[in-house]
């Protein structure tokens, strides 16, 4: 090693020296901070508004969702923009369309949803300071979506085709019947007429079994309902106290020897100062 490496190697392990005594000489400084800092930590996550996140999966109706592109039935991409839309609107709103009380209404931060990928069903969130209210506030949500206009008449329309189908049908199991008891009235059962008359019937009346039970049960598959029973936590999402007070430990260290090494040079500029005004 030459003369010249060895000199900056003695130059740094100088430098690095009087670093670490300008910090244990101004300790005091740097623990103060410290604990300014670490204190404040603690009383900002004491008296911060504690945030409860509550998260639920709203279905969507099977027989209504659009996935032909159908313009006369809804998607999950208007729903979700739908109950967007619902989070950015005025106390009054919330009051008169979703009944909502003022307390649910002061207890409610945020509403947020957004489309669960290959299924039909939406992730709602709220934030609210309650969280004994979350069942209710959800429960409003889903009640005003099935009340809004555009979804009632998704569901109508959907109802009106599923009448003209069962019709349809019902029409189509009568020719079938008639061309059935023909054939066995002529005694040509097999005759050839391009497709079999028994297994056209037999998949018409399945058809029609599966619209009629849709359409007996139709009220309660076309309503917007929740998959699972809502989650309440018990912990508040907001603020996250471990990681504030991590991060203040941290930013009350730099900040502290920040602090220190500034107080030093002020002091070691005033004695140059002095020094050169003696002389």
């Amino acid at each position: 090693m030459d003369q010249s490496k060895k000199d900056t190697l003695i130059e740094d392990e100088i430098d690095l020296y009087e670093l670490w005594l300008v910090i244990k000489r101004r300790k005091t400084i740097i623990l103060l901070t410290l604990i300014a800092v670490f204190l404040f930590a603690i009383l900002y996550v004491s008296f911060t508004e504690k945030i409860y996140t509550v998260e639920n999966y709203l279905a969507i109706p099977n027989i209504v969702v659009n996935n032909n592109n159908n313009n006369n039935l809804i998607s999950l991409q208007d729903v979700s923009s739908l109950i967007e839309r619902v989070s950015k609107q005025d106390k009054d709103f919330y009051l008169v369309f979703l009944k909502f009380s003022n307390e649910e209404y002061d207890a409610l931060k945020k509403i947020s949803a957004s489309v669960v990928k290959g299924g039909t069903s939406i992730k709602i969130s709220i934030d609210l300071t309650e969280p004994k209210l979350a069942d209710n506030i959800l429960q409003k949500l889903s009640a005003y979506l099935n009340d809004v206009d555009l979804f009632k008449k998704a569901i109508a329309l959907t109802k009106e085709r599923l009448e003209k189908d069962r019709a349809a049908i019902l029409e189509n199991i009568k020719t079938y019947d008639m061309i059935i008891k023909k054939l066995r009235e002529n005694g040509k059962e097999s005759l050839y007429l391009g497709f079999d008359p028994s297994q056209s019937l037999l998949a018409s009346k399945s058809r029609l079994v599966l619209i009629e039970n849709t359409l007996k049960n139709f009220q309660q598959l076309a309503q917007f309902s929740y998959i699972q029973k809502t989650f309440i936590p018990s912990k508040p999402s907001k603020p996250k106290k471990m990681l504030i007070l991590v991060v203040s430990i941290v930013t009350g260290s730099i900040l502290g020897v920040l602090i220190a090494f500034f107080k030093e040079w002020i002091e070691t500029a005033k004695k140059k100062f002095e020094e050169i005004s003696k002389n």
